[in-house]
């Protein structure tokens, strides 16, 4: 067995190769700060019912809408790192891989430190076979935090 190979199995056996997109948690929407005197305003009250949405797309299965309504999620709430790493692990979910790495790299223009996108990006190396640059991704996750 090549020593990638051994390399991504052991990742996936931690853990790292979950095909799963992390959901997008309350602390994570940004677009609340649009709020008025504690009032949700209309662009706030927007992004929740598309996160209450998409939760359920998911949920039932269906990654396809889930991946559009986060897609309008992420134009609500540009910048925000963790709705552009759940588009990246919806967009491998349904195997295009390529398409997530761009919105792993796009969650970590969002924040460098963002460690769930290095997760997402070195699963897609990991599906395309690039073991050596899905090892690359894993460790940055790693040297970000070394618990996850």
């Amino acid at each position: 067995m090549n020593k990638w190979v051994a390399i991504g199995l052991l990742v996936c056996v931690l853990g790292y190769c979950s095909r799963s997109p992390q959901r997008i948690d309350k602390t994570a929407v940004q677009a609340e700060q649009h709020s008025n005197g504690g009032e949700c305003d209309a662009v706030c009250l927007q992004a929740k019912a598309l996160r209450a949405e998409a939760i359920q797309a998911e949920d039932e299965g269906d990654a396809e809408k889930a991946l559009r309504l986060n897609q309008e999620f992420a134009q609500l709430d540009p910048n925000n790192p963790a709705v552009e790493n759940t588009v990246a692990g919806l967009q491998g979910t349904l195997g295009r891989y390529e398409e997530e790495i761009a919105w792993a790299k796009r969650a970590l223009q969002s924040n460098p430190r963002y460690e769930q996108a290095y997760i997402n990006w070195g699963n897609a190396l990991l599906a395309q076979k690039q073991y050596a640059k899905a090892k690359e991704r894993f460790s940055q996750a790693l040297a970000i935090n070394p618990q996850s």
